[in-house]
């Protein structure tokens, strides 16, 4: 029996991984280990709830993700079916909360490679929506999957500089940045703005991608938003073009 670990009950809930995501992840990370191979069956719902300790709703959830992905297809009355191995050059975007954002951050860290002070003036006051003269942390470093060496994305983060020694957890970062400021500095971030833009891969960008200068590239631009819609942070990840996938899941209101 998998089992999942039990959650810790200091943090607040919305820190925590999504139970169904720590099972989707588990079971892509068995289908890449070969112990289903493609054209087989999973266990059936019910066994894979008592496997992880889990309700089959979150079972369910857990394959649905699997199936946005393409590595398994479902076959109601017949079970369901590993369609591939996860490509671990691939990066499948699913986020829907800040817990998925930290989820991304532990699945693929970042490794900073380096840190300096900018103060925002010209396109910086826009992009950071703050006062002329405003002090930041700015951060470039890239991302790899764990165990491969291989840059899925490159990041470039901005911080405000107002919180002492954050450079020390930065260099030891393992989390998302944000829950660093949640837990040293209790700032808590409310909400989160996020646009996906089509960028051309400048030259930079293309050598530590593996791109020709100019390929096309996907930007995700976020802003992490505290009390009275002050950006607290803001982080721009590009990743190739031919890698990246989107999904997004859309349901029909009902009127009250």
């Amino acid at each position: 029996m998998h089992g999942l670990p039990a959650p810790d009950k200091k943090k607040a809930a919305k820190r925590s991984t999504p139970r169904y995501a720590m099972v989707a992840k588990d079971l892509a990370d068995c289908i890449s280990g070969g112990k289903y191979p493609p054209g087989t069956l999973l266990p059936t719902e019910p066994q894979l709830s008592e496997m992880y300790g889990v309700s089959r709703q979150t079972v369910r959830e857990a394959l649905r993700r699997l199936a946005d992905a393409g590595v398994v297809s479902r076959h109601p009355g017949r079970g369901t079916r590993v369609h591939k191995r996860p490509e671990g050059s691939n990066y499948s975007y699913q986020m829907g909360s800040l817990a998925d954002i930290s989820e991304y951050a532990r699945d693929v860290p970042l490794t900073i490679d380096h840190i300096e002070q900018v103060t925002a003036t010209g396109p910086l006051l826009e992009l950071l929506a703050c006062r002329h003269g405003t002090h930041w942390l700015r951060l470039t470093g890239k991302r790899t999957r764990r165990g491969d060496a291989a840059a899925v994305a490159i990041s470039e983060l901005f911080i405000r500089a107002a919180y002492p020694g954050i450079e020390k957890h930065l260099r030891e970062l393992k989390s998302a940045i944000y829950v660093v400021l949640e837990e040293h500095y209790g700032e808590i971030i409310d909400e989160v703005h996020q646009e996906i833009l089509a960028v051309a891969a400048d030259a930079a960008t293309a050598a530590a991608l593996g791109l020709e200068e100019g390929a096309p590239a996907l930007e995700v631009r976020r802003r992490f938003l505290g009390p009275g819609d002050r950006v607290v942070v803001l982080g721009r990840v590009i990743y190739p073009g031919h890698t990246f996938s989107y999904t997004a899941r859309f349901r029909r209101e009902t009127q009250a």
